[in-house]
């Protein structure tokens, strides 16, 4: 077990003043977006440590209230590496989160010999049912024992659907980030999603690594519009511009942000709605629409449709 420290975001919290017919409501504090109350302590372990069945990242807020935290399951995109995802999930813990960040296969930069997607799902599985059990004692933290949330980016977002879909762990949310369906028989999204409320984060230049046809718009599409449904698209941003700095081999594959865009404000989008939705699903933060609309409002080269 290698512990890589705590971590603490910090950043001035932004507010925002909205008029509305010639007043001013009380500002907005984009709470979400900004780093959250807590340090980060932030672990990697390798399989067999603790009897955990893959090689991981974890991520810990040091909350003080002693209440159980809810638990959020991260699966990384196609040959993308588990610790480029540092930056959005530190500040997702530090909104009180308990993450894990499983590396699902061997770290080379090559396709051959990794797993397929429902072999992925099942490990995701185990991963999951392992931290219900074993993460509060490898960490001295309580973990809640249900609503686990599913994030995934690129082919883990498909890897998260299909987890639910399978109904063997309970989800009480899922975020994806970019993600990009299978062909055919390994398509999550033709029959419909799983009815979970859920977050579909885009890039609008996806391009050949999220193909029109397998993109965000088809997960988007097949959700249940029964529950809460989050769309949110960085339209001049890339597949891989939410990771921490260039993934190299795989990244070098896709396009990037286009003009003066920032990758690091698209990182700041994604981290900051992701934690929105989380809020609102989990914690039953009701201002959390509020604010990322009051947020998107005043950035522009974002889409999005909260319902």
């Amino acid at each position: 077990m290698k512990i890589i420290g705590n971590l603490v975001l910090s950043a001035a919290m932004t507010l925002c003043a909205i008029p509305i017919f010639g007043q001013v409501e009380e500002p907005i504090a984009f709470e979400d977006f900004a780093p959250g109350p807590y340090e980060v302590a932030v672990t990697d372990i390798d399989a067999g440590d603790a009897g955990a069945p893959a090689e991981m990242r974890i991520f810990i807020p040091a909350t003080t209230d002693g209440k159980p935290l809810p638990l959020v399951y991260m699966n990384h995109g196609f040959l993308v590496q588990n610790q480029f995802y540092t930056r959005i999930l530190t500040h997702l813990s530090s909104h009180g989160f308990a993450v894990i960040a499983p590396q699902m296969y061997g770290r080379s930069p090559l396709p051959f010999g990794k797993p397929s997607m429902t072999r992925e799902a099942e490990l995701g599985e185990r991963i999951i049912a392992w931290a219900l059990s074993d993460l509060g004692a490898l960490t001295n933290v309580s973990i809640q024992e249900s609503q686990v949330s599913l994030m995934g980016h690129s082919r883990g977002g498909q890897v998260a659907w299909n987890i639910a879909r399978r109904g063997n762990v309970d989800v009480a949310a899922i975020v994806g980030v970019d993600p990009v369906d299978g062909q055919r028989r390994d398509s999550v999204t033709r029959d419909g999603l799983a009815s979970i409320p859920s977050l579909t984060l885009g890039a609008g230049l996806g391009g050949s690594c999220a193909p029109d046809g397998r993109n965000y718009e088809n997960f988007f599409a097949a959700v249940d519009t029964d529950l809460t449904q989050w769309l949110v698209v960085g339209d001049n941003f890339g597949h891989m511009d939410m990771l921490d700095g260039s993934c190299g081999l795989p990244c070098s594959f896709c396009r990037s942000a286009s003009g003066n865009n920032s990758p690091d404000q698209f990182i700041e989008a994604v981290s900051g709605s992701a934690t929105a939705f989380l809020q609102l699903q989990i914690n039953n933060k009701v201002s959390a629409t509020t604010e990322v609309e009051a947020y998107f409002a005043l950035t522009p080269g974002y889409s999005i449709k909260l319902d």
